[in-house]
């Protein structure tokens, strides 16, 4: 199979956010997707008298890794955002979402990147100098995370 085009990657992104949304207001948590190219969060999820709200970081892929952008170098992670890892198999086939607290995203981000820049060292004799996309790969690390959908729930005091 080719490259993804850029209308496939935005097509891609939009079906996970909405997916996402979808399961949030399955479980009675109101959930809104936002719309732009600049936005705070791909989605807001809010308690039922809207006293609190958490930001939902949505990254979706139908490969062996999400690629998760810049913002999960925060340090520290903001404690009102979660992040939702969508793995999107061929149609016919249900989804799959890996939740987390932005912390624990970190975490895991950080422990696979020293992994790696050590198994460059080891490999090529220097450091990685490279700047790269940060990357979480479907693995190990992320399969306790499926369907932790309480962890916004309690965030939200429900």
């Amino acid at each position: 199979m080719g490259r993804s085009t850029q209308e496939d990657k935005i097509f891609l992104n939009l079906a996970g956010e909405f997916a996402v949304a979808s399961e949030l207001n399955r479980r009675h948590i109101l959930a809104s997707v936002t719309y732009g190219a600049s936005k705070a969060a791909d989605i807001f999820a809010l308690s039922e008298r809207m006293q609190r709200v958490v930001r939902v970081e949505v990254k979706t892929t139908d490969k062996k890794q999400w690629p998760l952008g810049k913002n999960i170098k925060r340090s520290p992670p903001l404690v009102d955002v979660f992040w939702v890892l969508v793995y999107l198999p061929p149609p016919n086939q249900p989804p799959k979402f890996f939740v987390f607290s932005a912390q624990e995203i970190h975490d895991i981000w950080q422990k696979d990147t020293h992994e790696y820049e050590r198994r460059y060292k080891d490999k090529h004799g220097h450091k990685y100098e490279g700047r790269g996309v940060p990357n979480i790969k479907r693995n190990e690390r992320v399969e306790p995370y499926e369907g932790r959908w309480d962890k916004i729930k309690t965030r939200l005091g429900k």
